[in-house]
C-alpha cells in the first residue's frame, strides 16, 4: 500500500549530518532497503518506556531511540504505562501527553504518587503543543523535561543525556 511504502521510506531515511531531524521526502514512493540504525551514542544504554498511542510516532521514536543505543518497551496509553512501571524499573519514560484511556499528565501524577523514591524514572513529555502553559502543565504534573513533536534526534539525545552521564 502507499502508506506502507511511505512509512518504509521514512524509517529508512537518514538525515544529513547536523541536528538529526527526520524529514519525510517528497515525491513518489521508491523502493529502499531498510537497514538497522547504527548507534550514535557512546553513553550507556538506558531502559526506556515509550508511551505513545500513534503507531507512526511509535515507529519513528523507536528508530531514534535505537539509533541512540537504548533498550525500549512500548506502552499504548497512560494506564498501560502505569502497569509497566510497576512491573519494570525504567531509567526514563517518554510520555505522550494526549492519549486515550489515561492521558500523560494524569499518568505522570499517579506514577509520582505510586512509585517509591528509589524507583522514580525521569519522565519526559512528548507533545505537539508548544505553548508555555503546556510546558508548565507538564512540569506541574511531575514531568522532568518537555519535548515538542516532531522530536529531533539531537533534542531527544539532550533530554536523555542527564541519565547517560556517569556520576549524575
Amino acid at each position: 500500500s502507499a502508506m506502507h511504502s511511505l512509512l518504509r521510506r521514512v524509517l529508512a531515511y537518514r538525515a544529513p549530518e547536523g541536528d538529526g531531524a527526520l524529514v519525510v521526502p517528497s515525491g513518489p514512493p521508491a523502493e529502499v532497503a531498510v537497514s538497522p540504525p547504527e548507534p550514535v551514542s557512546a553513553g550507556p544504554s538506558l531502559h526506556v518506556l515509550l508511551v505513545e498511542d500513534e503507531p507512526d510516532n511509535q515507529a519513528l521514536a523507536l528508530r531514534m531511540l535505537s539509533a541512540l543505543g537504548h533498550r525500549v518497551d512500548v506502552a499504548v496509553d497512560g494506564a498501560d504505562a502505569l502497569v509497566r512501571v510497576h512491573e519494570t524499573a525504567y531509567d526514563v519514560v517518554l510520555m505522550d501527553v494526549m492519549m486515550p484511556v489515561l492521558d500523560g499528565l494524569e499518568a505522570t501524577r499517579r506514577l509520582r504518587q505510586e512509585l517509591p523514591p528509589d524507583r522514580q524514572p525521569r519522565v519526559v513529555a512528548l507533545t505537539a503543543r508548544a505553548l508555555r502553559s503546556d510546558r508548565e502543565a507538564c512540569l506541574a504534573a511531575g514531568m522532568d523535561d518537555y519535548l515538542t513533536k516532531p522530536v529531533r534526534l539531537g533534542s531527544l539525545a539532550a533530554a536523555l543525556r542527564p541519565l547517560a552521564t556517569p556520576g549524575d
